[in-house]
Formats: structure tokens, C-alpha cells, sequence
């Protein structure tokens, strides 16, 4: 393999490693603010993992870090693929404010267009990650427990100098 390949795979390794932390975090972050109930001999938590769709690399990628986590973490993870579809989506989170989990974990399809059933979770008293791409133009007016996101720009300047060079 030439130099540049070499430095593409070193890139796409990279970021593929950067995402599975992502999901990692944010699982170990609900499990950890949770201990309590899901101590050893605990009762294992619940949680719905929804992203924009598992037919993206990277998604599908993610979904199954989030799922090998949730196995070692004692959290019992419901995925959701919404198969880049926004009424799907909404379908799907709709779902999921009819269900009891512990904590939920959203990568929006597009911003402002899950409000109404992610405010319905909220006020159950559920907490709502938010990852990669906003739920709404403000996360602090709907409650939104934390917001996550890798550097894109930092991403996107990597990839062009592997790219390029």
C-alpha cells in the first residue's frame, strides 16, 4: 500500500475509534449517574439508542459499540434505526415515550423535528442524550440532560489532509 493509503486507513481507523468512544462515553456516563440502581446484583437499566440510520457505516458501527458497552455496563439497550427516514424517526421516538427506560440516546435526523415526543420523555423524568446533530436549536429550552458531538471541523481537516497529502 502506498503512503497516502496508509495514511487513509490510519485516518478512517482513527475516527471509527473516535465514534465507538463517543457511544462508549455516553453509555458509561448514563450507567455511571445511575450506579445506585444498577449496582452489582442491581436491576440492569434500560435504554433506547435511536440514530439517523444503520445503513451508514459508521451508525451501524456505533449501534454495536453502544451494544457490546451495554453488555459489560448491565444496561439493556432497545435500538432504534430510523432508517434516515424523519417521519420514521418520529414514529420511533413517539415509540419510545410510550416505554419505560432509563435514559435515552437520540442522533437526529434533522434538527426541530422531534421536539413533541422528546419533551414527552423529558417530563417522565427520563434523561435525553443528544448526539452528533442537535434535537432542536436550543437543548436547554426542551431539558435536554447533555449534548455530545465530535469535532467535526477537526474531522473534516484530518480527512482532507489525508486526502490530499
Amino acid at each position: 500500500m502506498n503512503g497516502q493509503g496508509e495514511a487513509r486507513r490510519a485516518f478512517l481507523t482513527a475516527a471509527s475509534a473516535s465514534m465507538g468512544a463517543l457511544g462508549l462515553s455516553t453509555l458509561a456516563g448514563c450507567a455511571q449517574a445511575a450506579a445506585p440502581v444498577a449496582g452489582e446484583g442491581g436491576p440492569r437499566l434500560k435504554a433506547a439508542v435511536c440514530n439517523a440510520g444503520l445503513q451508514s457505516t459508521w451508525c451501524a458501527h456505533g449501534m454495536k459499540t453502544v451494544q457490546w458497552w451495554g453488555e459489560r455496563l448491565g444496561v439493556d439497550v432497545t435500538p432504534y434505526d430510523s432508517q434516515f427516514s424523519i417521519d420514521k424517526q418520529v414514529r420511533d421516538v413517539e415509540d419510545m415515550a410510550t416505554k419505560d427506560f432509563d435514559f435515552v440516546v437520540i442522533q437526529a435526523y434533522a434538527i426541530d423535528t422531534l421536539e413533541a415526543p422528546i419533551k414527552r420523555i423529558i417530563d417522565k423524568g427520563v434523561p435525553v442524550v443528544d448526539m452528533d446533530t442537535l434535537l432542536v436549536e436550543n437543548p436547554r429550552s426542551i431539558g435536554l440532560w447533555t449534548y455530545v458531538t465530535p469535532d467535526h471541523e477537526g474531522l473534516a481537516a484530518a480527512a482532507t489532509e489525508a486526502i490530499c497529502w
